[in-house]
């Protein structure tokens, strides 16, 4: 963390989660933060569902309890290897890191326009309509 200097744990993505929030709140858009986390990985996964009990469920499953008996279905996308904390428009990042971002959107039902590329408050990509002045 930042004040204790550790190595933060930073699991896949859950668009079971995110499309049940997107729809709950009625969500327009959508951004995706410290997408740099991602840079180094080969393999990127994202939690479409859960099985439980033989069952696929595509949405949060109501007792917090089941979970622990649950096992995540993952859709797999290839990593972009590279460093994007230098983008500064969409076109900058890799196409395997717009393929992602595209999908994300996809899956939880709200186009993501604000991609943060590393920890500091000016790394950050927009896209579609001006977001800030």
């Amino acid at each position: 963390g930042t004040v204790t200097g550790r190595a933060r744990r930073v699991g896949w993505f859950d668009s079971a989660v995110a499309s049940y929030a997107v729809r709950l709140n009625g969500v327009g858009t959508a951004a995706l933060m410290r997408l740099d986390i991602l840079d180094d990985q080969p393999l990127l996964k994202i939690c479409t569902g859960y099985e439980f009990r033989g069952k696929r469920y595509d949405h949060p499953i109501a007792n917090i309890s089941h979970y622990k008996h649950c096992t995540p279905l993952y859709e797999e996308m290839p990593g972009w290897q590279s460093e994007i904390g230098a983008a500064s428009c969409w076109d900058d990042l890799p196409q395997q890191c717009r393929d992602y971002i595209e999908r994300v959107g996809e899956l939880i039902g709200a186009p993501v326009q604000l991609v943060g590329t590393g920890p500091r408050r000016d790394q950050f990509v927009t896209r579609g309509p001006q977001l800030f002045d």
